[in-house]
């Protein structure tokens, strides 16, 4: 091949990726247009939702609003429709099977297969992600439920909260499922103190072991036994740049120091012992939280509350960004913290994470609960019915 037909090949390829480039960018346009949305650079990030904006982005969709996922969906569908091949890589198994192809499964960073997804099911999927099989999604153990820890008692938050009253029972899953801005990480807050006390925005009580837990700050809920596994994992719940035994011990300094100083030894143990418990995969406890997979991150997170000795620990999204495997380990973990006479909150938006999961479910819509149901009432009804109310 000579220099001239070399760069006529390049001038040719880089023709066809522009032309490529604009057909997107009309047909990106008319899907806002047909949604009734301003298509202007200027105004085009400010004028779409959250889920919008993630389809514009094409890098995540994660948001809980099936409304925004079909949207995609169908952007997707209409890519290939134009013959532009997409890479769609996600942890939601359902959703692979509904909008893929082929499969291209990996696990610890090698490729385990590549399947034709007409060839199998959504079981089979999970098997292959895990590397074994998953006889229960959702391995729930009840326990005896013991003295109430906590009462909310007409929480009020402006704009955000409307009359929130519930009790926590010790050994108790409660869990509150809700919508994306429903309201549920507000609650979450609320309980942790980062509102502070004074807050004349935040209304109404919240009492913990029949005392005053409208703390002033997150070290004051920390300190009193409240933990908070928050949906923003590497944002507020780990530095994710620092290692693994100093993340555990962050929460937990008051029980591995003696005096004023640290207990090196008794750290060491301690975050050793929560390590292999929690069967966190790392090369030791100084790797970096960053190196971590998203399923081990969170077991970082959750082993910091066991160092810390709460006796309530908040789970926001707990298993957000992390494959049918981790979010399994998950719920065995909250079984554990039950068992250990925790009381657990349970803050989600996966409908079929609450009814699996849970011993008494709240139902959180636009501030306000909107239903309770205890283990009587979830007998009788099913998940459909549980999105329906959500929804």
């Amino acid at each position: 091949m000579t220099v001239k037909e070399y760069l006529m090949q390049i001038i040719l390829y880089d023709t066809r990726l522009k032309q490529k480039k604009l057909k997107l960018q009309r047909m990106r346009e008319d899907c806002y247009s047909a949604k009734g949305l301003d298509t202007s650079k200027e105004k085009v990030h400010s004028s779409l939702s959250n889920g919008y904006n993630r389809i514009d982005k094409m890098v995540d969709y994660e948001s809980k609003i099936k409304k925004d996922v079909e949207n995609l969906f169908a952007i997707v569908r209409n890519l290939k429709k134009e013959g532009i091949s997409v890479v769609f890589i996600s942890h939601k198994l359902d959703e692979m099977m509904d909008i893929t192809d082929r499969i291209t499964i990996l696990n610890n960073g090698k490729k385990v297969a590549t399947v034709q997804t007409s060839d199998i099911n959504e079981e089979l999927l999970a098997e292959m992600v895990v590397g074994k099989t998953i006889k229960n999604k959702y391995p729930k153990v009840r326990y005896e439920k013991g003295e109430t820890l906590l009462r909310f008692e007409h929480i009020t938050l402006k704009n955000h909260l409307n009359d929130i009253s519930f009790e926590l029972k010790r050994g108790e899953v409660l869990g509150i499922v809700g919508l994306l801005g429903a309201g549920k990480t507000e609650i979450a807050k609320a309980l942790f103190g980062v509102y502070g006390k004074g807050n004349d925005k935040l209304t109404g009580n919240i009492w913990f072991n029949g005392k005053n837990a409208r703390y002033a700050s997150p070290v004051e809920a920390v300190n009193a036994g409240i933990g908070y596994i928050s949906e923003d994992r590497g944002g507020e719940g780990l530095q994710v740049n620092q290692a693994i035994d100093f993340n555990i011990s962050l929460a937990a300094l008051k029980h591995i120091r003696r005096g004023v100083f640290l207990d090196l030894k008794k750290e060491k143990a301690v975050n050793q012992k929560l390590i292999e418990k929690l069967q966190v995969k790392c090369e030791s406890m100084k790797q970096k939280v960053t190196n971590l997979s998203g399923g081990n991150q969170q077991k970082v997170v959750i082993a910091k509350w066991f160092a810390s000795k709460a006796r309530i620990i908040v789970l926001d999204e707990p298993t957000r960004g992390i494959d049918i495997g981790a979010k399994v380990e998950v719920y065995k973990l909250i079984n554990e913290m039950v068992e250990a006479g925790i009381g657990v909150i349970l803050l989600s938006s996966e409908v079929p994470e609450v009814f699996g999961m849970a011993d008494r479910i709240l139902v959180l819509k636009d501030g306000q609960i909107t239903g309770e149901y205890g283990m009587d009432e979830i007998n009788k009804i099913n998940e459909t019915d549980l999105q329906r109310l959500v929804m």
